[in-house]
Formats: C-alpha cells, structure tokens, sequence
C-alpha cells in the first residue's frame, strides 16, 4: 500500500496520494473553481445544489421513489391545458393529471390570473362534475 505523500507521514494513502487528513486539509484550502450558479426557478436566489436547482427545489422535484416528477407548466401551458380539458373531464382527475389537490389547483387559477376559470372549476366541483 502506498503512503501518505505529505512530509513526515506515514498513513496509508486514500486519494490523490494523501491520507484522509491531509485529503481534507487540501479540500478546505482548495478555492472553488469559479462563482456558484443561482438556482434556475424564478425567483429564488438559492445556490445551485444539483441539476440547475438550489437544494430546496431540487429534493422538492424528486418524488417519493426517486423518480424525477414532470417540468412544472408554464402559465401559459397550464392555461391552455386547463381552458381545453375543464369542460371534458371532472375537476378532481384534470387537477389530479396536472399535479394538484383541488384547492391547489383553484389557487394556482388565481394566481396565473384567471379568476374565472378558478369560479368555473370550483362551482363545477361543489357540483361533483
């Protein structure tokens, strides 16, 4: 087994020829490559953790058996979606399909500025359609 290529000692050598303490005294002096990336979702400030997303939003993107849930929709293409399936199928399955609870659904209709969708989809599920 190779040792230590740091002066006077002896340890057997894990990484890039060093022992696991003068491993870690490098890692702590090394300066990071270059400035760290903000994560990519709108209006968060986050550092970059993993694939573009600061930690918050990159452990919120992975679902419960690791598997990568869908792209969120834009507000255009949740509009789109919403304003061609609202008359075609329940209010529960269509928010179901999109990836909300019902009354997240409503909110996000709010939200994207359109309140009459939000009326039309909550009038329809105190209805059961």
């Amino acid at each position: 087994m190779k040792k230590c290529s740091a002066v006077d000692c002896e340890t057997v050598s894990r990484s890039r020829g060093l022992c696991d303490k003068h491993y870690r005294r490098l890692l702590k002096t090394v300066k990071p490559r270059g400035p760290r990336q903000v994560c990519s979702v709108d209006g968060c400030t986050g550092l970059n953790h993993a694939k573009g997303l600061c930690a918050k939003h990159y452990h919120r993107e992975r679902s419960a058996n690791g598997e990568w849930r869908p792209k969120p929709l834009t507000a255009d293409e949740f509009e789109h979606e919403v304003s061609f399936l609202l008359g075609t199928d329940k209010v529960e399955s269509l928010a179901a399909r999109l990836g909300y609870d019902v009354s997240h659904f409503v909110d996000r209709l709010q939200r994207i500025g359109r309140p009459d969708l939000a009326r039309r989809a909550s009038v329809m599920h105190e209805m059961g359609m």
